[in-house]
């Protein structure tokens, strides 16, 4: 048997570390909308649940990111940095991931700033899933993982922007294009993506 990374690095394993840290954040975006419910304000978004759901998702999405590169590539891609990874993904995967169509009940999920004064903007949605917004929003949340995870070590934290219903798609969509390639490994339509 080999060590850990050789048994879990594996297009199958890091869709299921990439499931089960989504679920996490689902879990926790479960809690953070209770809180916000009981809250009639705004401030409840200072609290640590959120930076826990936005961060498990932000790690979410590297893992499955990381999966089809490891898949469609053959090898594995370091960094946190989530644009850098999905633009390194054959053209075919990127369309694959963004045909998904954006669920109804993720248009109505929140857009928060953390940081010392966070804001709640529900006037900046997720729009069309166009590769233009895809790349845009990828853009904005590029180093959210290793941003929101250190959030209360920070002090006097710069704003951080994060769109729950854009990464939440994004998460979703690249967990079903993971989950379809590796049911699907001797399709014909997957040695045109390498």
């Amino acid at each position: 048997m080999g060590n850990f990374s050789d048994v879990f690095y594996t297009p199958e394993g890091l869709y299921a570390f990439s499931r089960d840290f989504f679920n996490t954040a689902l879990h926790a975006i479960h809690e953070f909308g209770k809180i916000g419910e009981k809250s009639q304000g705004k401030s409840y978004y200072l609290t640590p649940i959120g930076s826990v759901a936005a961060t498990n998702i932000s790690f979410s999405l590297e893992l499955a990111f990381k999966g089809l590169y490891l898949f469609t590539k053959n090898a594995r891609k370091q960094g946190h940095k989530l644009l850098k990874l999905f633009t390194g993904l054959p053209d075919a995967v990127k369309n694959d991931i963004q045909m998904h169509p954006l669920p109804d009940g993720l248009r109505n999920f929140p857009v928060v700033v953390f940081g010392d004064n966070p804001i709640f903007d529900d006037k900046i949605k997720f729009v069309d899933g166009s590769m233009e917004e895809i790349i845009e929003n990828l853009r904005i949340h590029d180093f959210s993982f290793v941003e929101l995870r250190y959030l209360f070590e920070t002090e006097g934290a710069k704003p951080r922007y994060y769109n729950f219903a854009f990464m939440t798609c994004m998460v979703k969509n690249t967990l079903v294009t993971l989950n379809d390639y590796i049911s699907h490994r001797d399709a014909e339509f997957l040695t045109s993506s390498q």
